[in-house]
Order: structure tokens, then C-alpha cells, then sequence
């Protein structure tokens, strides 16, 4: 299992250095592109659901209990801590972290 995860660094982490710049116009009209092939004519409403389902997802997370949250699995967690923009340089401080919560107990 060391020799696998040591593969994993060697193979990614030239990608921890990976220059990260935003979207060209031409990037983004693709990415739109894509999302107007995969969602057909109505690919606006699905924009918009996404975002507004985001937006509030982001506003109710604040009202839910570190503990609470923490009952659900690792990957969910990451995933709706993601969509609530709270990874980062935004995370929550450590005593009220979901994970952290849950590492703790």
C-alpha cells in the first residue's frame, strides 16, 4: 500500500505545481458549450438551478451543527463543505469543522 501511494505522489505532484490561471474566453465558451450540449435548450434554467441551489445551500449551512454534519460520510462532507466555499482560506475555524469534529470524537 506505501509503494502505491508513493507512485500517486510521484505521479501528482507535479500537478501541486501546476500553474492555475483563469478561464480564457475561448475555455469558457467549450465548458459552456459542453453545457449546452448536455443539457439542450433549457440549459439556462439548469445554470441557474445549480448556482441558486449552491447559493443556498451556502446559506443554510450556517445554521447546521458541526455536529450534526459530522454524522455524514467523509466524501459528503467535502463535497457540501465545497459547495458552501467553505475549504481553503474560507474554512471554518477547527471547532466548528465537521471533519475535524469528527476526527476528534
Amino acid at each position: 500500500m506505501k509503494l502505491f501511494f508513493t507512485f500517486l505522489l510521484a505521479v501528482f505532484s507535479s500537478l501541486a505545481f501546476a500553474n492555475v490561471a483563469p478561464l480564457t474566453a475561448e475555455e469558457a465558451g467549450l465548458l459552456l458549450g459542453a453545457i449546452k450540449w448536455v443539457a439542450g435548450e433549457y440549459y439556462a434554467i439548469v445554470m441557474l438551478s445549480l448556482l441558486a441551489l449552491g447559493f443556498i445551500w451556502a446559506q443554510v449551512r450556517q445554521f447546521i451543527k458541526p455536529e450534526t454534519l459530522a454524522k455524514a460520510p467523509d466524501w459528503l462532507i467535502s463535497i457540501l463543505e465545497s459547495i458552501a466555499a467553505n475549504r481553503g482560506h474560507a474554512k471554518n475555524e477547527l471547532d466548528k469543522n465537521p471533519i475535524h469534529f469528527k476526527r476528534m470524537q
